[in-house]
């Protein structure tokens, strides 16, 4: 998993991961921290890292990219009323 917090990209393992069985990756947002969050087909998820959330990234994001190099994709915030 690649997090980039500003302007460095760093590197952080969240497995092991099982080979030939997906896996479920939940991000929750928190004023403070940012939880990652792994789950199997059981539904239930177990959080895997905790990180510091700047505080000049505490409003509701408006962007996130999902995925790596040319095969990114940006995902627009929910705007659920509009």
């Amino acid at each position: 998993m690649r997090e980039v917090l500003g302007t460095y990209p760093y590197d952080y393992d969240l497995g092991p991961w099982p080979a030939g069985q997906w896996q479920t990756v939940a991000i929750e947002l928190g004023r403070d921290c940012i939880r990652y969050l792994t789950g199997g087909d059981g539904g239930e998820f177990r959080s895997v890292r905790i990180s510091r959330r700047p505080e000049r990234f505490a409003a509701p994001p408006a962007l996130l990219i999902v995925g790596e190099g040319p095969e990114a994709k940006r995902v627009s915030a929910a705007r659920p009323f509009h």
